[in-house]
């Protein structure tokens, strides 16, 4: 299959092999089903599984990162405004060295401007539960109100029995 000294052919079976050990576990075939396809035991498939899944998890190689569909909304906007900045030069070396595709930073930006228009929808729209809060403030404070004006009217209401003068104290019998 792979003739001594032929560096070149080697790189492609590990590439190859590299793939077929990344995508078994990412697309659920089993290790037998391929082993079938690709006529390679399925132990040995197996066996490369293991070794691409310590691969990815110590770092190592290409892989250092997490896949950029598990990079956070701070680092996706941070690759964004990054490349923006770059020259076209720049804009190739750098999506390399991320492990990205221009596609990426195309998506993540499209997503980046439907959850701002989204959020703007909902203040505006209003979250049904704030509407109700403020309604239900709104009939609080008018309560309010009708209460401290009732207060006011019963305490004037109330007149003193006998206005101005002293006091009249019993006559002694």
């Amino acid at each position: 299959m792979v003739s001594k000294g032929s560096l070149c052919d080697l790189c492609v079976l590990c590439g190859y092999l590299y793939l077929v050990a990344a995508f078994v576990p990412r697309y659920g075939i089993s290790a037998v089903v391929l082993s079938q396809e690709v006529g390679i035991p399925h132990q040995t498939l197996s066996r490369w599984v293991k070794e691409y899944a310590n691969f990815r998890g110590n770092g190592g190689g290409m892989m250092k990162g997490k896949r950029p569909e598990d990079w956070t909304a701070e680092k996706k906007l941070k690759a964004i405004v990054e490349y923006e900045n770059l020259d076209e030069e720049q804009k190739g070396k750098y999506l390399r060295e991320k492990g990205l595709h221009s596609v990426h930073l195309k998506r993540w930006q499209q997503e980046f401007v439907e959850a701002y228009a989204s959020r703007k929808k909902k203040t505006r729209g209003g979250d049904p539960r704030e509407k109700r809060i403020k309604e239900l403030e709104g009939d609080l404070r008018r309560k309010d109100k009708a209460l401290a004006e009732t207060a006011a009217l019963l305490v004037l209401k109330k007149k003193p029995r006998r206005s101005g003068g002293t006091q009249r104290t019993r006559d002694k019998p």
